[in-house]
């Protein structure tokens, strides 16, 4: 630092210039020359939209224009009608009108997120939104979705705009599908709270959700709406079918929200797959598309689902009873045969059979033909009666007779065969001599006596797995008396079990109907889900067997 010798004075020029060499007062700078406020252009950014470049150079040249007469001294003293030409005035006015003023950023912002939320064509909701009158909103789309917008928005920041705002409308496009597909699969369910189901290769397996919340959640969809997923979850704590479901009452609204798209979707699929097999089988187009371009495909109303699984049965029961006939056509071929064999052998009277005989061969031939038809045709009598009747007008001894009964046949019990009481059974060395007609008529006369139920006939959906049972699967019933009522699958159970459990207790148990009734039923809880399965499908049978005999009934007491 340099020091001065200060000195004591109160003369202000030689202060001024003490002051002026240390540097703390500056010269003043000359005054530029500006423009008036009221030739100065606004703010323009880029979404007002406003003509910048022809803006900015007429700006200019009213800039050096004024420059100019205020050099010569001859500014006007009204220079709010401008500096230069009329026509130069006038189109600027004209490019300061087309701009948006009046619109800042926050307006821009909520513009493009509304048309992204709601469509770019629903002016009023965007306008509630931004906070602008519908006009506005409407004279703002126009220039933004025009060519004014393409032109005077930067590349980028439009490109920007036009990819949140095609995202947005895309998602509501989406939108508008699932509930769509979501109310035309609701629609085919007469009670669809209980009946609705899905089509197992097009639902969202998640083994945290059943199939009655499934069900109850895609209606709740159909009720509400897309996104009502605070409703959704307020209707499940108010539901009764949920008062003890905690997993559905603890489930978040994100969680909802998940799970309940999932559900619109497997509708969408669901709905898309039943229009185009409707389509394939009423012979219309299936494609939108041909070699012309994309086509509109020509509405179609869907049946009732109740009517497509009645279709479908009776589709499975006609190919049903088509492969009985062609197997009972091969039966009778195949008996065809077997009654010329059989007529070849006795008329070739080569049968050794004599080997096998512990008695005498008083009978045998013809004799013996006829004993074991007659012992097939007969055979729930005891062997006297056989006997004596078969020994009628023949020279034989029943004593003869009963003793070639034993050789060719045996009397037992077989369920597997379908017998309810002991009866006679030819042996196999004697089989063949059995009559075909005979033995088929006897055959069909166990199926008819049998408590065992026949084969379900399964239908493959693969689409839709369900067992149904035909009419002929159930036992015979003529509407005499009132039919049994259907029981449950438990109650099922304890009378196929019963007579087992009480055969594992000793003999002073037997009778203690408290000690068989929980020993029944801790062996029901310990069944798999796949056994109890079993005894529900048995259960449904029963309920059909009922509704089926009560129909007859009913016929048959008018």
């Amino acid at each position: 630092h340099v020091w001065m010798n200060t000195v004591a004075t109160y003369n202000e020029s030689i202060l001024h210039q003490q002051a002026a060499d240390r540097g703390l007062f500056k010269p003043k700078k000359k005054k530029k020359i500006k423009l008036p406020k009221c030739l100065r252009l606004p703010r323009m950014d880029e979404w007002q939209m406003f003509d910048r470049d022809r803006l900015t150079s007429i700006q200019e040249e009213e800039e050096k224009k004024f420059k100019e007469l205020a050099a010569e001294e001859k500014i006007p003293p009204d220079v709010t009608s401008g500096v230069l030409d009329h026509e130069t005035m006038q189109e600027k006015k004209k490019l300061l009108s087309e701009g948006f003023v009046t619109w800042n950023r926050r307006h821009y912002v909520s513009f493009v997120k509304a048309s992204a939320a709601f469509g770019r064509h629903e002016h009023e909701a965007i306008s509630n939104i931004v906070g602008k009158p519908i006009d506005a909103i409407k004279k703002y789309a126009e220039n933004f979705w025009g060519e004014v917008g393409k032109s005077r928005i930067s590349e980028k920041e439009y490109e920007r705009a036009i990819s949140v705002i095609t995202r947005g409308e895309k998602k509501l496009e989406e939108v508008r599908a699932m509930e769509e597909g979501t109310a035309k699969l609701v629609s085919l369910f007469d009670d669809p709270w209980s009946e609705l189901e899905f089509t197992p290769r097009f639902a969202y397996k998640d083994k945290s959700f059943t199939s009655e919340e499934d069900r109850y959640l895609l209606c709740w969809c159909h009720k509400f709406g897309h996104g009502m997923w605070r409703a959704i979850r307020f209707a499940i704590r108010r539901c009764r079918a949920f008062r003890f479901n905690y997993h559905m009452k603890s489930l978040t609204e994100e969680a909802i929200g998940r799970r309940c798209e999932q559900l619109m979707r497997s509708a969408v699929r669901e709905v898309d797959h039943l229009e185009t097999v409707y389509r394939e089988e009423n012979g219309m187009m299936v494609d939108a598309e041909d070699s012309d371009g994309p086509v509109e495909l020509e509405p179609v109303v869907l049946p009732k689902f109740s009517d497509i699984l009645a279709q479908r049965q009776a589709k499975v029961e006609d190919e049903a009873d088509a492969e009985q006939s062609r197997l009972e056509a091969k039966v009778h071929e195949i008996e065809s045969e077997m009654e010329k064999i059989q007529a070849r052998l006795r008329d070739l009277d080569k049968m050794d059979i004599n080997a096998n005989l512990n008695n005498n061969d008083a009978i045998s031939g013809s004799q013996l033909n006829d004993l074991v038809n007659f012992v097939v045709r007969n055979s729930t009598l005891g062997i006297n009666a056989i006997a004596k009747e078969f020994s009628k007008n023949r020279p034989l001894s029943l004593s003869q007779v009963k003793s070639k009964i034993s050789d060719i046949a045996v009397k037992a019990k077989r369920e597997d065969e379908g017998d309810t009481k002991a009866v006679w059974h030819i042996k196999k060395e004697f089989a063949h001599i059995v009559d075909v007609r005979m033995k088929r008529q006897l055959d069909e006369s166990k199926v008819h006596k049998s408590p065992v139920k026949r084969k379900k006939v399964k239908v493959d959906t693969d689409t839709n797995e369900k067992t149904y049972s035909r009419t002929s699967d159930f036992p015979p019933y003529n509407g005499e008396y009132l039919p049994r009522e259907p029981k449950k699958d438990f109650t099922l159970f304890c009378i196929a079990t019963r007579k087992e459990v009480k055969e594992s207790l000793p003999y002073e148990k037997k009778k203690d109907k408290k000690l068989v009734h929980k020993i029944l039923k801790e062996r029901w809880e310990e069944l798999s889900v796949k056994e109890r399965r079993g005894w529900k499908v048995k259960e449904e049978q029963d309920i059909k067997r009922h509704q089926r005999e009560m129909k007859i009934y009913e016929k048959a007491q008018q």
